[in-house]
């Protein structure tokens, strides 16, 4: 939860001078779109840069991030540093939290080079493996923390919850699922091919339902906390790749193995049996060297996670061997990203 309450890329800057904004209460927490515009829940902690953010994927992370956020105990534990000098939120400088205290290192908006990788890989199966000891009851977000220290859990925007089981999941996300693009564009990308792609994209939802009951190995949980955008490009490392931290933790779950035990973005690729046929040849094997080092970097990591596991339970390795489980949550999400492909296939696998 510290971690929730630290990340900052919707907060101002920190300074320990300068007039104490006006805080809010736990309760202030469940705001309204008229709140985060008028800034009365959020005064003096709304950053002035929001105002300009149009609807879309980003100020809806953005008001995500804004709820997410315990203020009193940002500000405290930032106190706690300074050596309880009170700080005040400074909206109009535009950076977050961890831009400001120190943190120094690069995001990894690039590839990894090829003399890096297997101690990125290793630093990055040693968070995953972290993240699968974290365990909850639901599958949701983490509301609050109740005074016993467990986790107060919520609904996840746009689908709801908290579930019990992951088959509540599953259907709930049949239910509202929407694929990423307009059905025009579909048409266009799919060119010879819409006539077979767009049934595919437009059954899928259906699909998942229908499949609900049989797609989790742990249906009743507990389930591991999800990072919910787990790659390079929310990671900080140093000149040697190594990693110094994870950023981004505002859409963060609850999940069930089966997203948790999905690739991370650094090495996510869509599923061969979605993806163009004559991009593999008669045998399966990928056609371009590209690719096929996507896979082997795959392979790499499972081998790196399955030595971070140890003596501990091998959920996360399990999960990401389980071809066919790992590539339909990948495809949950290229779904949701509009990304045109033979979803089909995807459910035959289970046929």
């Amino acid at each position: 939860m510290e971690s929730n309450q630290l990340d900052g890329e919707a907060v101002g800057s920190i300074t320990d001078k300068g007039p104490t904004p006006t805080r809010s209460s736990p309760s202030s927490l469940g705001h309204t779109n008229g709140d985060l515009e008028s800034g009365k829940t959020f005064a003096g902690y709304q950053w002035t840069y929001f105002s300009s953010l149009q609807q879309g994927p980003l100020r809806s992370r953005a008001e995500s991030f804004l709820a997410s956020v315990d203020w009193l105990a940002l500000r405290e534990y930032a106190a706690a540093t300074r050596q309880g000098v009170d700080c005040s939120l400074l909206p109009d400088i535009g950076l977050g939290y961890n831009y400001t205290y120190g943190n120094v290192g690069m995001d990894l908006g690039m590839e990894i080079p090829p003399g890096y990788k297997q101690v990125f890989f290793s630093d990055l199966a040693k968070i995953h493996v972290e993240l699968s000891t974290v365990q909850l009851p639901q599958i949701g977000t983490i509301a609050s923390l109740n005074a016993d220290g467990t986790c107060q859990q919520g609904p996840i925007p746009g689908l709801g919850g908290p579930f019990n089981t992951a088959t509540e999941f599953f259907q709930a996300w049949s239910a509202k699922a929407k694929f990423g693009t307009t059905e025009e564009k579909l048409r266009e990308a799919s060119g010879p091919y819409a006539a077979e792609i767009i049934p595919s994209v437009s059954s899928f939802p259906e699909s998942i339902s229908r499949l609900a009951d049989r797609l989790s190995v742990l249906d009743n949980g507990p389930f591991p906390l999800c990072h919910g955008d787990f790659g390079h490009n929310n990671v900080i490392v140093n000149d040697a790749y190594r990693i110094l931290g994870v950023i981004d933790w505002e859409t963060a779950l609850a999940g069930p193995w089966e997203i948790f035990g999905d690739f991370p973005l650094t090495l996510s690729t869509a599923p061969p049996a979605m993806d163009a046929p004559w991009n593999y040849n008669e045998d399966g094997s990928p056609k371009a060297a590209d690719l096929a080092q996507q896979f082997a970097d795959q392979e790499d990591y499972v081998v790196a996670v399955t030595r971070e596991e140890g003596e501990k339970a091998h959920r996360l390795s399990e999960a990401l061997k389980d071809s066919k489980r790992q590539q339909l949550a990948t495809g949950m999400r290229l779904f949701e990203n509009g990304k045109v492909g033979w979803y089909g296939k995807l459910i035959d696998q289970f046929n």
